[in-house]
């Protein structure tokens, strides 16, 4: 089950989860082929300029022979480049970007779990960065420009745009809801209308107008 499944309140609804897109996976996996080619031709390069001259060790460990033509340099790289995979594919499994009916959620870690929580009255812009990759592969980083707190930066997820429509229309409910219960409180004995049937009117009274 999600994560952010366990911390959405009873007052409101959850709309969607978003996930990194499996382009991180893909950028691991790249640093792990080119380490470990990296270290395969230093390897290779030791053995053909400098040969015996190189000082080694002549040892094995469980199979894994290691002399002057064979050295450790090319494990080191591999094991370095497999560490950065695991971070990227740690981090696209562990990441989770939620919207709700009230806010949006920014989970990441694993084991050590940190939330970040936007809520939508706060948001008063975003910015979408997918450049020409990730126009054609759907994903993009979003900016989100906020009130009172500090601008928040979320990765690439899949579909931006698909979560940024839907954060739009969540946003102008909770807007149009926020209006209805301030009108109803000033509004007294009065008749309270909703706030939709008030923009119909003014738009109908506009274009009224125009045409007198």
């Amino acid at each position: 089950m999600s994560y952010v499944h366990k911390i959405i309140g009873l007052d409101e609804r959850l709309i969607g989860v978003s996930r990194l897109h499996w382009i991180y996976t893909l950028q691991g996996l790249l640093w792990f082929t080119g380490l470990a080619v990296v270290g395969v031709l230093i390897d290779q390069y030791l053995w053909a300029y400098f040969g015996n001259r190189v000082p080694f060790y002549r040892w094995a460990l469980d199979g894994f022979g290691f002399d002057a033509q064979h050295t450790g340099i090319k494990w080191l790289f591999a094991g370095a480049g497999l560490y950065i995979f695991l971070v990227y594919f740690i981090k696209t499994l562990a990441t989770e970007v939620a919207l709700t009916s009230r806010r949006v959620i920014y989970k990441t870690g694993l084991i050590f779990v940190e939330v970040e929580e936007i809520e939508l009255e706060e948001i008063k812009g975003e910015h979408i960065h997918h450049g020409l990759l990730g126009r054609f592969l759907k994903y993009g980083a979003i900016d989100f420009d906020c009130r009172f707190i500090g601008d928040v930066s979320l990765p690439a997820i899949r579909k931006p745009y698909r979560f940024i429509k839907a954060l739009h229309v969540a946003r102008s409910r909770v807007v149009d809801s926020m209006a209805y219960a301030i009108s109803s409180v000033q509004g007294g004995g009065r008749e309270v209308r909703r706030v939709p049937e008030i923009r119909q009117e003014q738009e109908e009274d506009g274009q009224a107008g125009k045409k007198a």
